[in-house]
C-alpha cells in the first residue's frame, strides 16, 4: 500500500507519494527568475529556504495556472530531507534543490495498492507519457501518478 497526496491541475487529478511532500501553502508572491524556462514561476522564501516554483500546468504543456482562492504551492522534500526513509519506502531521489509546484487545488490523501497501478499509456489527454509514472482508476475519475523527476527537469 502507498499513500498519495492528490491535487488538481486544471480538471486533472494527480498524485504523488505523500512522503515526498514537505508542505502545502498559499504563498503566491514570487520573485521572477530572468531568462528561466517559461514554466518557472519564480522563487520564494519559505522560512529561510529559497524554493523554485514550477507552474505545473505550464510544465505539462497547458496554459498558465490562473491564481485563485484554492491555488496552492505543493512543496517537495529534498533528497537530504528524505535520506532516512528513501530506501525503506522506495522514494526516488529528486535532488537537493528545493522545488514546488503551483497547483489549482489540493485533493485528499488516499491509500492505494501499488499492484493496482497501471503503467503509463502513451499519453493521457494532452499529458505526455514522460510526466506519467502510472495511472490508477478511482470510482469516478482517473488518478495520474506524476513522475516528479521528469516534471522538475530543467
Amino acid at each position: 500500500m502507498i499513500q498519495l497526496t492528490t491535487f488538481y491541475v486544471q480538471d486533472t487529478l494527480f498524485g504523488i507519494n505523500i512522503l515526498q511532500v514537505k508542505e502545502i501553502n498559499n504563498q503566491m508572491k514570487y520573485t521572477p527568475v530572468p531568462d528561466s524556462a517559461d514554466y518557472i514561476k519564480g522563487l520564494f522564501n519559505l522560512r529561510g529556504q529559497i524554493i523554485t516554483i514550477f507552474d505545473l500546468a505550464k510544465r505539462l504543456g497547458r496554459e498558465d495556472t490562473m491564481i485563485g482562492d484554492k491555488t496552492r504551492n505543493l512543496i517537495l522534500k529534498t533528497d537530504q530531507e528524505t535520506t532516512l526513509i528513501r530506501e525503506q519506502f522506495d522514494i526516488p531521489e529528486i535532488g537537493n534543490d528545493a522545488v514546488g509546484f503551483i497547483i489549482d487545488k489540493i485533493g485528499d490523501v488516499i491509500e492505494i495498492d501499488e499492484e493496482m497501478i497501471q503503467s503509463a499509456p502513451a499519453n493521457v489527454g494532452d499529458i505526455s507519457k514522460e510526466f506519467i509514472k502510472g495511472v490508477f482508476e478511482l470510482k469516478d475519475e482517473l488518478l495520474i501518478i506524476l513522475n516528479v523527476n521528469e516534471a522538475i527537469k530543467i
